[in-house]
């Protein structure tokens, strides 16, 4: 798009972002988030000592997307919010 090609590099990121957070938004109300619960061991006697909940996002347009692309978006926004209740 030649209106894409005009824009400056931090307008490319703020609109890659806010695209972003639109499709994390629609992800949340499709139910594409999974929680997975990790257990946390104590090392001297092999007990599990808790566990630490992980969040997945299963989206539609890929297999599972790491959260090293979706979560500082969600941590500063509102979405981690709606995303504390999956």
């Amino acid at each position: 798009d030649a209106v894409v090609e005009r824009l400056s590099r931090a307008d490319r990121e703020a609109l890659t972002r806010l695209e972003l957070e639109n499709r994390l938004s629609s992800s949340l109300d499709n139910d594409e988030f999974i929680p997975f619960y990790q257990p946390i061991y104590d090392l001297k006697t092999g007990q599990v000592r808790g566990c630490e909940a992980i969040i997945r996002w299963m989206s539609k347009k890929k297999d599972v997307v790491s959260p090293a692309v979706f979560m500082d978006v969600m941590e500063e926004s509102a979405l981690i919010l709606r995303a504390s209740r999956v």
